[in-house]
């Protein structure tokens, strides 16, 4: 009898064994070689938030290397945009395909965003009108921003919420709409408030405000972008609310590759070219979508994401209880996590000891550490993160 190995074991230690056995630190970070290319680019770039400069070509699996080569375990994977890690085999093998299709996306997590407001406000008025296209007065008076045709309309966003960086989406996360009396068209909501600080809402919550938006006739639409695409354990983090009914529009990015949103058939906008743009995206990594939608489904990963999260969510437990005067509110879904300390120059100082002895992470909030690892992330990688963080816990 001949026994054939899981495909999926066989894939993920292939991986397993290209990676690296542990971090490796040859200089300090950042080290010289990415000072050097810092002040090559400060002229020409904003490089007051960059701390290191990556060596994609020699990073792998859950392990990021600098330009100085020191190997760092990444628990970050660049604000959880990694779902398979550093070049994942399938994904290097993709994107040497040349045969990619053409497809219509957003470009990113902000315009997804605008653009599902837009469709938003687009039902909406629809569904003032009767279902009706708009009239002549509609038609003339958009064109100079005057009603009707451009109605006062309101989106509700919540505080601590964050969904993008335009002047469209930060009207939403800083504006006071309780003061401005303009219908409410759209609510938007994030499963967890990822940029925020990880602050977290019950599923009786989410439930009881779809609820109150369908009794309004107001869109419901659930900002994905940094919790799709499985690090909690599912693929969409609102599937652990246990909803009556899906959400009228879920938008994503990140891990999921590309931008874009999912959307009811109610909500589909019926005249051409009102949801547009030059490129609509990007074919090539919707692509590479498709190959990590098949990577994660061929090695499991979403049941091994759950697995590894109650053992790192045990010991993120663990490691609050046994350092209870720096850390507290320990909190997570799956691999998807975050734990406070009593100040942001704690949080901060604590980051750069991690990154110097090899774990990359980074902050949230106002004093949060956040953990975003990617799909492959294994339990031997979890003992050895919680390994780092207790000896950088020791440290601060």
């Amino acid at each position: 009898m001949v026994l054939k190995a899981d495909p999926a074991v066989r894939n993920v230690a292939s991986i397993a064994s290209q990676e690296p056995a542990g971090p490796s630190m040859k200089t300090s970070v950042p080290g010289p070689a990415s000072m050097a290319i810092k002040q090559k680019m400060d002229p020409v770039h904003q490089t007051t938030s960059v701390r290191m400069f990556v060596d994609f070509e020699k990073s792998f699996g859950n392990y990021i290397v600098d330009a100085d080569g020191n190997t760092l375990l990444d628990v970050y994977t660049q604000i959880s945009s990694l779902p398979l890690g550093y070049n994942h085999p399938d994904l290097v093998k993709a994107a040497a395909n040349p045969n990619f299709i053409a497809v219509q996306t957003m470009l990113c997590g902000t315009s997804a965003n605008e653009n599902a407001i837009k469709t938003a406000f687009i039902w909406y008025m629809t569904n003032r009108r009767g279902g009706n296209p708009p009239d002549q007065a509609a038609l003339d008076s958009c064109m100079v921003q005057n009603q009707p045709g451009t109605p006062k309309l309101s989106v509700l966003g919540f505080q601590g919420a964050f969904h993008g960086r335009s002047l469209c989406m930060l009207s939403v996360t800083r504006s006071k709409a309780i003061h401005k009396n303009h219908d409410v068209a759209a609510v938007i909501v994030e499963p967890i408030q990822a940029e925020g600080g990880d602050n977290y809402g019950s599923p009786e919550f989410f439930k009881g405000l779809q609820k109150i938006t369908k009794e309004n006739g107001i869109c419901f639409i659930v900002d994905e972008v940094q919790t799709g695409g499985g690090g909690t354990g599912d693929l969409w983090a609102h599937a652990h609310w246990n909803l009556p009914s899906p959400p009228d529009i879920v938008t994503f990015s990140k891990k999921l590759i590309t931008g874009g949103y999912f959307y009811g058939e109610h909500m589909r906008v019926k005249q051409a070219y009102r949801i547009y743009n030059t490129w609509m995206g990007d074919p090539a990594k919707l692509f590479l979508l498709q190959k990590v939608v098949e990577v994660i489904k061929r090695d499991n990963l979403l049941e091994k994401t759950r697995d590894v999260g109650k053992f790192f969510q045990k010991e993120l437990a663990q490691l609050q209880a046994a350092h209870s005067s720096k850390l507290s509110q320990a909190r997570g879904l799956g691999t998807f996590a975050a734990i406070d300390f009593p100040t942001a120059a704690v949080r901060d100082k604590f980051v750069d000891k991690a990154i110097s002895i090899g774990l990359h992470c980074g902050g949230c909030g106002d004093k949060s550490l956040r953990f975003r690892p990617s799909l492959i992330y294994e339990k031997k990688h979890a003992e050895l993160t919680f390994d780092l963080l207790e000896k950088a816990v020791k440290q601060i």
